[in-house]
């Protein structure tokens, strides 16, 4: 397998809006073909909407090499976020994402 670390935001609309913010490990499997599997995890921090708190964040899905070295990922990732300070428990948002990926 291919190790990474990254790190990344996206704003996800829920009401009012929610901004993530965190960094995250992750697993690509090796392999010429056009379809490639991945799994990471992470730490997340949540601003805005319902308040802000920190987390967690696990993922996964595939790249697809439309060429060597440019391609399209599908992702799907559960951001869980605890808001204990406030007596609320944990929340889990739950993302899928499309993007353009490069080597």
């Amino acid at each position: 397998g291919r190790l990474g670390v990254g790190g990344g935001g996206r704003v996800v609309g829920r009401g009012v809006g929610v901004g993530w913010l965190g960094g995250a490990v992750g697993l690509a499997a090796d392999g010429s073909g056009k379809v490639q599997p991945f799994a990471g995890g992470g730490v997340s921090g949540i601003l805005g909407g319902d308040g802000s708190g920190k987390g967690w964040n696990i993922n996964g899905g595939v790249d697809y090499w439309m060429r060597e070295r440019f391609g399209v990922r599908f992702e799907i990732r559960d951001t869980m976020v605890d808001y204990s300070s406030n007596r609320r428990g944990v929340d889990h948002y739950w993302t899928i994402g499309v993007g353009l990926v490069g080597r």
